[in-house]
């Protein structure tokens, strides 16, 4: 019987190729560093972002918002964020398929704003005027209605319903609002009224802290259901215990959240830090977010995600041009009724994520100075 036997033998490469090949990988490497960075956007300067801020004020918005008192047709024309604020806080609510929900939320909202109005004692000079932007996303249901009422008792300078015509996302619900806002101040509120709208003012107050108003970009204020009220996740035990202390200005924040919801959060904010890149922000995806007009001009016209990562490009964005940002606790509580399901939005978001560094980092998405 004929027996065969087969010797395999490891030849290692030799010293020199295996370094060759190293080298070859550092300067490919650093070939796409010097490329990415060559078709990065230069900042723009003073003149130039003015300049192209008058000329996108003067093309108009192009889109409508009902007005009972605007004639046969009844509609007017909203204004674009690259034209002066004309009121001191526009308040944008994305909704889609909310009409079970939004009518409890628009209420508490119209209320604090309407106490606020007469409010001689809040943290601002300016007068405290509003505006409240319902964007529905293409529901289906009676949302555009029942939002239409809320225009129809308060009026269509104090609530605004932009109707988009097919569902988009929420990313892109939040941006169409933005887009057309009047506000020096722009609040980003969730429908389903999970965060307490009076902590507005915690977000304000700090806002005041952190802006400079003299620079082109603004700020930006992060609600939090993991920081603590005094608004700094790194604040020390001495600085939370004296603000407590103050004549208990500053209330305990509660987040009453699922503990399935709860460990998937922390799986997502480790994905967020080291895939999305952004860095000590511990919530990056509660609905109620503060920003300056001057920071969402640029934030919100560079935005490209258009569902639940959204949130992450505009802190991405935000870190990237060192816009100021400081995250404030709120109390926030889960609804009944949510249409989000937790593990695929969670898979979905990290490859929005993952397509969101790589075509910044490859210049196939550019910031756009506003």
């Amino acid at each position: 019987m004929l027996h065969v036997s087969v010797i395999w033998s490891w030849t290692p490469f030799p010293p020199m190729t295996f370094f060759s090949v190293v080298v070859a990988a550092v300067m490919v490497a650093v070939g796409w560093g010097l490329l990415a960075t060559a078709l990065r956007p230069r900042p723009l300067s003073r003149a130039a972002i003015r300049f192209k801020t008058a000329a996108r004020a003067a093309r108009g918005s192009g889109k409508f918002f009902y007005d009972p008192k605007a004639g046969k047709e009844k509609k007017s024309s909203f204004p674009t964020i690259f034209e002066p604020a004309s009121v001191y806080l526009s308040v944008i609510i994305p909704a889609y398929n909310e009409e079970a929900r939004l009518e409890h939320t628009l209420q508490e909202a119209l209320q604090y704003l309407e106490r606020r109005s007469t409010d001689t004692t809040g943290y601002s000079p300016d007068p405290f005027t509003y505006e409240l932007i319902i964007v529905d996303d293409g529901s289906r249901d009676a949302t555009v209605r029942l939002a239409h009422r809320f225009t129809d008792r308060y009026g269509s300078d104090k609530v605004r319903v932009l109707v988009l015509p097919q569902n988009s996302g929420k990313g892109a619900a939040v941006k169409e609002g933005m887009l057309v806002a009047r506000g020096k101040l722009l609040l980003m509120a969730d429908a389903d009224g999970a965060t307490r709208f009076r902590d507005f003012e915690y977000l304000e107050r700090k806002m005041h802290d952190i802006a400079d108003w003299d620079h082109e970009l603004g700020a930006v204020v992060v609600g939090s259901r993991y920081v603590s009220p005094l608004g700094a996740s790194n604040a020390s035990s001495s600085e939370r215990a004296e603000s407590s202390a103050g004549g208990g200005s500053v209330p305990q924040i509660h987040a009453l959240r699922d503990w399935r919801r709860k460990l998937l959060g922390k799986g997502f904010n480790l994905l967020v830090k080291y895939l999305g890149g952004v860095h000590d922000i511990r919530d990056t995806q509660c609905g109620f977010k503060l920003f300056a007009r001057e920071s969402a001009r640029t934030l919100f016209l560079t935005q490209h995600l258009k569902r639940w990562a959204f949130d992450v490009e505009l802190l991405y964005l935000a870190q990237r041009l060192r816009i100021p940002i400081a995250e404030v606790g709120v109390n926030w509580t889960e609804i009944p009724g949510s249409k989000v399901r937790v593990v695929r939005a969670i898979v979905n978001m990290a490859l929005d994520i993952l397509r969101m560094r790589v075509r910044y980092f490859l210049g196939v998405w550019r910031i756009e100075y506003a």
